[in-house]
């Protein structure tokens, strides 16, 4: 069972201190990490400094802001002699926007951080992979994601859109973007254009909208009308209705969402779509989709390997059962299905089984059913009913040869990961995008299971984040 630490608040000191020093590693916050050493007792104590927007190798100087237990927070005041990975970013919202926060490190230190980040978060768990950590450059440094939300201030009729200030609620209005693909950039600068027509309402309104952006080039816009207040939401509508009307060159789909629902508007041009492993996936702005779409043929051709792997009672693949939990529209789940004998999905929002419905028939697969069904859920069942023989045995529940998931950043709850060893499946290929809780599943799934694999890829470049999938196989009992 997880049990997640209530982190302190920082402390702000009174009055900040100033320290010089050289910059160590990188923090998977992204953050840079010194040392702080303090004499107590006859014992030279060395504590963590962090200190945002500095690199590995740096000298710099720093005032001392915050501390939260043995931590203590910088900012950086001045660099005395930079690292040979800085580099100057080219963004000019960088270190005031949220939406990034490693463009001041060079693009070949961003990867051998980020594999120095998997290794040291799995050493603390005693995980040790067989080899070392590497992680793969993503299929295109810039403008790589085709889906972001981005957040709006309307007030005195006028629109700011961009995204936070990090660690902040805070707007900050972009005219420049290198994370997200050009035909989204090309929106934010529309939407900071907009104005309100008259009569609106005194005050400010923040929101998000979710934004995408299909194979066609054509964007889709989601706007969340059930966030808004009342008194704001027609003339939100107006807005967006307006926008839609008026450029149809670089807007397909309108779609607000209610209380009621979802709701198109006007004439439905075209889905959203994009291609991978020679399928075509249909989705909606909002869904979970990997956002790096020119990256995940990369990846799901890395979990198809580790799918594939037998090393013990070789059986044929035609006659293997593939089970895919978290599997969202069907990324996984179709390209293992056109592999394995039968394909499982398991997906507990129903937009979602729908459009991965959807795609296998548009798709010609055959062999993928789809369960609308919390993972929870799904694997106590599946605990019952695997063993079922006959007309007793029901296809949603065949006992699987491997099992592949791709869960929330926060990991698996305890529930999933009692199922997963309780579903005693020979393989396991573990999907993250977040090594702190992918080593702490491992180290539970480690009573049963080894790592026997583990390869890493940048789906986040300039950003901290890191994708990782690793292989387990099941122990010999």
């Amino acid at each position: 069972m997880r049990v997640v630490k209530q982190r302190k608040r920082p402390v702000r000191l009174s009055e900040p201190l100033r320290w010089r020093g050289r910059i160590e590693s990188l923090s998977q916050e992204g953050m840079g990490v010194a040392s702080l050493e303090a004499e107590k007792d006859g014992v030279l104590h060395r504590r963590p400094l962090f200190i945002p927007f500095t690199v590995p190798g740096d000298e710099v100087e720093a005032s001392i802001e915050q501390a939260r237990g043995k931590y203590s927070f910088g900012k950086l005041e001045k660099v005395l002699s930079p690292s040979a990975a800085r580099v100057i970013p080219l963004c000019p919202h960088y270190g005031t926007c949220g939406g990034c926060d490693l463009q001041h490190i060079g693009y070949e230190e961003q990867l051998r951080q980020k594999a120095r980040i998997v290794g040291f978060l799995l050493a603390k768990r005693g995980i040790v992979p067989l080899s070392p950590v590497v992680v793969s450059a993503s299929a295109q440094r810039t403008n790589y994601r085709w889906r972001s939300r981005i957040a709006l201030l309307i007030a005195d009729g006028k629109v700011a859109a961009g995204f936070r200030k990090a660690r902040s609620h805070e707007i900050v209005p972009v005219r420049e973007c290198l994370i997200v693909a050009p035909r989204l950039k090309e929106l934010i600068l529309l939407l900071n254009k907009a104005s309100l027509v008259a009569p609106y309402p005194p005050g400010e309104l923040a929101l998000e909208v979710a934004a995408a952006v299909g194979q066609s080039g054509k964007v889709s816009a989601l706007v969340p009308l059930s966030t808004v207040p009342q008194r704001w939401r027609a003339v939100v509508r107006a807005l967006f209705e307006r926008l839609y009307e008026s450029n149809r060159q670089l807007l397909g789909n309108l779609l607000f969402e209610d209380e009621r629902g979802l709701h198109v508007f006007g004439q439905v041009q075209e889905h959203l779509t994009y291609t991978a492993a020679g399928c075509v996936f249909a989705f909606l702005p909002g869904m979970f989709i990997q956002s790096n779409v020119p990256t995940d043929g990369a990846l799901i051709a890395i979990v198809l390997d580790f799918l594939s792997r037998q090393p013990r009672k070789r059986k044929p693949r035609t006659e293997q059962v593939i089970l895919d939990l978290y599997a969202g529209i069907g990324n996984f789940t179709l390209p293992a299905a056109k592999r394995f004998g039968l394909a499982l999905g398991v997906e507990g929002d129903a937009s979602c089984i729908r459009l991965a419905r959807i795609n296998a028939t548009q798709n010609a697969v055959t062999n993928a059913r789809f369960v609308h069904q919390p993972v929870e859920k799904y694997l106590d069942a599946l605990s019952r009913k695997a063993g079922a023989k006959g007309k007793a045995a029901d296809e949603r529940y065949l006992a699987p040869d491997a099992i592949v998931l791709d869960p929330p950043r926060t990991g698996c709850t305890p529930l999933v990961l009692d199922g997963l060893l309780r579903s005693r499946a020979p393989r396991i290929v573990y999907v993250s995008c977040n090594p702190i809780t992918l080593a702490d599943d491992l180290a539970v799934l480690g009573k049963a299971y080894e790592l026997k694999e583990l390869r890493a890829l940048d789906m986040f470049p300039d950003i901290s984040h890191v994708e990782t999938v690793a292989l387990l196989e099941r122990r010999e009992e």
